[in-house]
C-alpha cells in the first residue's frame, strides 16, 4: 500500500462531499442482476431506481441511455471539481473526452461530443482551421511530426491516433507530477503503461509496423525503455517478459488465457487490479486520493452501465456480459 498524504486539510470539504457521493455508486451484484433481466422494460425500470433517475427524460428510449450515463458522469465530476483545491484530479479523468474532441477537430468532423474542458470550443475551431499555436507544446510538436493535416488515408489516421494517444498519455503523467501525490502517481503510472501496451497491441493486430510509431508514443517517462523493448520485440506473444509489476502480471494472465480476445482480457485484468489498488483511497479523510478513488469508481460504473445496457438491448448472452463486468468501488 502506497503511503497516503497528510496535512491536506484544504481537501476536507470535498472529501466529505465524496463520502456522501460514494453511497450512490452501484455494487457488482446490481450489474449482475441487471444483465440477467429478460424484459427490457424491467431493465429500464431498474435503472430509474438509481442515481441516474435525475437525468432521465419521460419516455426515454434505450438508445438515449448512453447519453444519460455520460450526463450523470459529467455532472458528478463537475460537482466535485468545483469544490476541489486543484482541478488536476478531475482533469485526469476528463482527458479522454478532450483528446477525442481534438481528434475530431483535426479531422474536421465539425462536432464535439464532449463538453469543452481542456480545449475550448474556440481552440478546437482554430485547430480545425489548421492553427495549432494555442495547444500545449507537446501537442504542437506531436502534430508537427505528422507533417500537415491528416488525410482520408486510413494509414495516416492510424498515425494520428498514435500521436494523440502518446500526447494524451504524457499529459496524464504531467498532471500526476503536478499533483505529486504518491498514490495517484502510482495509479497513473500503471494506467499509462497499460494503455500504451493496449495501443501497441491493437496496432500490431491491425498489421501496423510498430517501429514507425516510436516517435509518436515515446518518450513516456520511466516507461520509455519498456515501450522501446515492446517495439523491438514486435510479436505481442513475447511481451510478457518485458513488462514489469502489476501491469506485467495482467499481461501474462491475458496471454495465457483462452479468452477469444486477449487484448480485451488484458484491459479487464488491468481495470480490476487498478480498482483494488484505488480502494485504498477510502482510508483517506482529507486528501486528493479520496477524490481520485471516487472518480475511479465512477468511471468503472460508466463502463459497466454501458456494457449491460447496450449488451442486453443487442441480445448478448447475460453470462458473457457478467464475465466482462469490471470490479466496482463498493
Amino acid at each position: 500500500m502506497v503511503t497516503l498524504s497528510t496535512e491536506k486539510e484544504e481537501w476536507g470539504f470535498v472529501c466529505g462531499q465524496v463520502s456522501v457521493l460514494e453511497a450512490g455508486l452501484l455494487p457488482r451484484d446490481f450489474f449482475q442482476g441487471l444483465a440477467g433481466l429478460e424484459k427490457l422494460d424491467d431493465l429500464l425500470h431498474r435503472l430509474q431506481d438509481t442515481p441516474l433517475r435525475d437525468f432521465v427524460t419521460p419516455g426515454a428510449s434505450w438508445e438515449e441511455w448512453n447519453d444519460i450515463v455520460d450526463q450523470h458522469f459529467r455532472h458528478e465530476m463537475v460537482a466535485v471539481r468545483e469544490n476541489s483545491p486543484s482541478g488536476a484530479v478531475a482533469a485526469l479523468f476528463l482527458l479522454p473526452g478532450d483528446y477525442l474532441n481534438l481528434k475530431r477537430a483535426l479531422l474536421r468532423l465539425g462536432s464535439y461530443p464532449f463538453p469543452a474542458n481542456l480545449f475550448s470550443e474556440e481552440r478546437l475551431a482554430a485547430a480545425a482551421a489548421g492553427d495549432v499555436g494555442g495547444l500545449p507544446q507537446d501537442l504542437r510538436m506531436t502534430l508537427a511530426r505528422l507533417g500537415g493535416s491528416p488525410s482520408d488515408d486510413p494509414a495516416a489516421r492510424a498515425v494520428l491516433d498514435a500521436a494523440l494517444d502518446g500526447a494524451y498519455l504524457r499529459h496524464m503523467l504531467d498532471l500526476a507530477a503536478e499533483l505529486d501525490i504518491p498514490m495517484i502517481t502510482a495509479y497513473v503510472d500503471d494506467l499509462v503503461l497499460s494503455r500504451a501496451v493496449t495501443m501497441l497491441w491493437r496496432a500490431a493486430r491491425s498489421g501496423q509496423p510498430l517501429k514507425a510509431l516510436e516517435d509518436h508514443v515515446t518518450p513516456l517517462g520511466e516507461h520509455t525503455h519498456i515501450i522501446r523493448g515492446l517495439l523491438s520485440a514486435g510479436d505481442p506473444r513475447g511481451w510478457g517478459a518485458l513488462v514489469p509489476g502489476a501491469v506485467g502480471d495482467c499481461l501474462r494472465q491475458a496471454l495465457e488465457s483462452s479468452d477469444e480476445d486477449p487484448v480485451q482480457a488484458f484491459e479487464l485484468h488491468v481495470s480490476n487490479a487498478l480498482m483494488n489498488f484505488a480502494k485504498g483511497a477510502k482510508l483517506q479523510t482529507m486528501g486528493p486520493e479520496r477524490v481520485a478513488g471516487y472518480f475511479v469508481g465512477l468511471k468503472a460504473q460508466v463502463f459497466n452501465l454501458k456494457l449491460v445496457i447496450s449488451g442486453r438491448f443487442n441480445g448478448i448472452d447475460p453470462d458473457m456480459l457478467r464475465r466482462r463486468l469490471r470490479e466496482c468501488y463498493v
